[in-house]
């Protein structure tokens, strides 16, 4: 048998010994009494008044919560008060958040998902009440949502976005929140009798601190602390939701000085289709889908990369593929940060998918056709123009006991006569109070579409994390072999061995006269890696300490020094890093970086050790409710040792002011300057969303780059910035709900 066969099936026997080990020593925790939420006949009005029949109720907590960050256990300062009741149709919650000093509340009517530098509430909706996966819903005081998909696998994921209808209110002794959720938008067990956990929680800014109920215990993920919640006689009904869409767009080049060249229009028609089959299994289907309504990514440094840049997913077909697809073993400080990263689906002409729950286990099928590989390139014309990659991706999740489960992963991408399809396995357990372990294998076949030649590979890692109030620990072993790949996958490289290693006490002070500083964490991370071409050891080493205060602030201090391996030899550099953030006032958020030391300069010919300077500064300026202003800046630069030649500098200007006329509508301007692309991009945009899916969007937008006409042809990087593009687009769409 094949070497390293041999040493994966050792490593693989050897993780399923432990792993069988931790099973028997992982029984289930006794779950605590179910908590009766209360039935309504008269639904309560969702605007803020609590002066509703169903919360004249007695409440599902009454009193203070327990803080979680940035410090355990303490008592939260402001009594909270929640509700929870329901209906055939929708669940309903209420809080009531005291404060002595409302006036320092801080609130914004702002976009789904950017309320979280103000006063919010929230709660996790474990729906299965089985420790896997819960609906995330986060509410400010002027009742602005976010929201997310907490996963045993994942944590937490903010690219879904939920349809469901929230209200807030300032009061005298402080606010109040109250929430619509359809059952229908949500996966459920149907019934005479449902439980579903539930775990609430409140921040309050400007003392920087955060609460829950229940307690949220050492060593233990929010899934875990839920506490269940009966419901009764809830129906199973079987709903379709219809999605249409029409955009349309219109993009102008210029071709002279003096003349544009004949505009390039496209329209679009296109739909979405989401049939329940049954409260707890949802399937989908996209034809001809639209993305425009998604933000472009801003602009960042992309010169002197070893690794490829990672993009967030924000398309709404793709956004709930995040959680149940993602491996153990993988995101954070390991190599694989997704197992399935749906962007590497750029442009598809369909879509499918299927999810849901049955019994202890949880699924997912994902099927696309992407006609962007057989496109035309840049300066070459592409044998497989016009061919589509086609995918198939399959997820499975099997729950033990609590949150410990076992999993297993397909995908197979197909295009122009070559392949990559990837299988295998993944699992988490805890045993004890504080002790987590997981991990995950996979095996690669692949077959290149332009040579034919066919290839093998390997990927396998273990993690293991220790977490008490007083100290975390978290180790991680990998190992990728030079031949693995998944092209579904986002990840660093291949073709190397790796251990890593975090330890970091925390202090909460204890005295009064500092109770300022919320938390003290001076840790230690660092790792060894082994290119298993080349032979050499990379090594980290990082000695740092972070520092958290009132006021949402925080700051950390480190000294990083590493050994790499480049281009077949062994460099060695350090540098000093200081980072921070703080909430100054109600209307102003400030941070900062500046990274001082040496850099490694990635030239396969002529890499070296230089000197570097990187900074950073953003702020956020609110003047009121209703406006807001963002602005980053961040500079680089590196020199050659010796003689000081500048190899390059960078500077990434991102400003964008946004007003809202209601919690519906806004309008948006955008800057963005790239020093080194030469480029500066505008935006506008007005926007009106009712709910997620049913929106009517209008942008206009124009790229400058330094061009100069030279012989008949545009010479970038020369002369003045000119206006190079010009782009509209419109887009309608409504979500028909039957």
């Amino acid at each position: 048998m094949n070497t390293r066969w041999t040493h994966l099936l050792q490593n693989m026997v050897v993780f399923g010994i432990i792993l069988a080990g931790c099973a028997a020593a992982a029984g289930a925790k006794p779950a605590p009494d179910a908590a009766l939420a209360v039935p309504v006949e008269a639904a309560p009005v969702i605007d803020g008044d609590l002066n509703d029949a169903a919360w004249q109720r007695a409440s599902l907590a009454d009193g203070l919560f327990a803080t979680y960050s940035p410090m355990k256990g303490q008592t939260l300062p402001f009594r909270t008060r929640v509700w929870v009741a329901y209906d055939r149709e929708n669940l309903y919650i209420a809080f009531h958040c005291l404060d002595p000093e409302p006036d320092k509340i801080k609130t914004s009517v702002a976009k789904r998902d950017t309320i979280f530098s103000d006063d919010w509430v929230g709660l996790i909706i474990d729906t299965f009440n089985n420790n896997k996966n819960g609906y995330e819903l986060f509410v400010n005081p002027s009742g602005m949502q976010g929201d997310a998909l907490f996963t045993i696998s994942n944590g937490e994921d903010m690219s879904p976005d939920w349809v469901w209808e929230s209200a807030g209110r300032l009061l005298e002794d402080g606010y109040a929140v109250e929430v619509r959720l359809p059952l229908r938008n949500i996966r459920f067990q149907s019934g005479d009798v449902s439980h579903m956990g539930v775990w609430c929680f409140r921040r309050i800014s400007r003392l920087g601190i955060s609460g829950s109920w229940p307690e949220l215990p050492e060593g233990v993920n929010p899934l875990q602390a839920t506490r269940p919640v009966r419901l009764e006689k809830l129906a199973s009904s079987r709903h379709l939701d219809i999605l249409p869409s029409f955009t349309y767009s219109r993009n102008t080049l210029r071709e002279s000085p003096t003349a544009w060249g004949e505009a390039d229009q496209a329209a679009n028609v296109g739909v979405g289709v989401k049939y329940a089959l049954t409260s707890s299994i949802n399937t989908e289907m996209t034809i001809h889908p639209d993305f425009s309504q998604v933000e472009s990514d801003a602009f960042q440094v992309l010169v002197n990369q070893r690794y490829p840049v990672f993009y967030e997913e924000k398309r709404p077909f793709f956004m709930e593929t995040n959680g149940i697809f993602n491996l153990a073993g993988t995101g954070g400080d390991t190599n694989m940060w997704r197992a399935i990263h749906s962007r590497t689906i750029v442009d598809p002409d369909w879509g499918v998918k299927m999810m849901g729950d049955a019994g202890r286990a949880t699924f997912g099928v994902l099927a696309a056709s992407d006609g962007w590989p057989g496109q035309e390139w840049d300066d070459e014309i592409n044998p497989h123009a016009g061919q589509n990659a086609n995918y198939i991706i399959g997820r499975a999740l099997y729950s033990l006991t609590d949150s410990n489960y076992i999993g297993g992963i397909f995908s197979d991408r197909e295009f122009a006569g070559g392949f990559n399809r990837v299988a295998g396995g993944d699992a988490m357990f805890r045993f004890g109070q504080h002790h987590q372990l997981g991990g995950m294998f996979l095996y690669s076949a692949s077959r290149d579409e332009d040579t034919q030649v066919k290839t093998e590979g390997f990927a396998g890692s273990f993690t293991y994390n220790y977490s008490t109030t007083n100290l975390g620990i978290w180790a991680c072993l990998e190992e990728y072999s030079d031949d693995f790949r998944m092209d579904t996958a986002f990840y660093r490289e291949a073709g190397f061995r790796k251990a890593t290693l975090y330890i970091g006490p925390q202090f909460q002070p204890a005295s009064k006269k500092w109770s300022w500083i919320k938390k003290v964490n001076p840790f230690v991370f660092g790792f060894v890696k082994k290119d298993t071409a080349t032979g050499i050891h990379d090594v980290l080493f990082l000695p740092a300490v972070r520092f958290n205060f009132t006021k949402m602030a925080w700051f950390r201090f480190d000294w990083f020094m590493m050994r790499e391996g480049w281009s077949g030899r062994a460099f060695r550099y350090q540098k000093v890093r200081l980072m921070g953030n703080i909430q100054a006032t109600k209307w102003l958020s400030l941070g900062g970086s500046l990274h001082s030391g040496e850099d490694l300069y990635y030239d396969d010919d002529d890499p070296f050790v230089g000197d570097s300077l990187s900074a950073g500064l953003d702020f956020t300026l609110q003047p009121s409710r209703y406006l807001k202003e963002t602005f980053s800046w961040y500079h680089t630069r590196l020199n050659r040792p010796g003689d000081s030649e500048r190899m390059y500098t960078v500077n990434i200007v991102n400003s964008q002011t946004t007003f809202h006329l209601n919690k519906h509508f806004f309008v948006r301007a955008t800057a963005r300057y790239d020093s080194y692309q030469h480029k500066l991009l505008t935006d506008f945009l007005a926007s009106y969303t009712y709910v997620p899916g049913t929106v009517i969007h209008l942008g206009y937008g124009t790229l400058f780059e330094r061009q100069a006409w030279q012989d008949d042809g545009w010479a970038k990087g020369a002369g003045a910035f000119t206006a190079s593009q010009r782009s509209l687009f419109f887009k309608l769409s409504y979500r028909w709900q039957l």
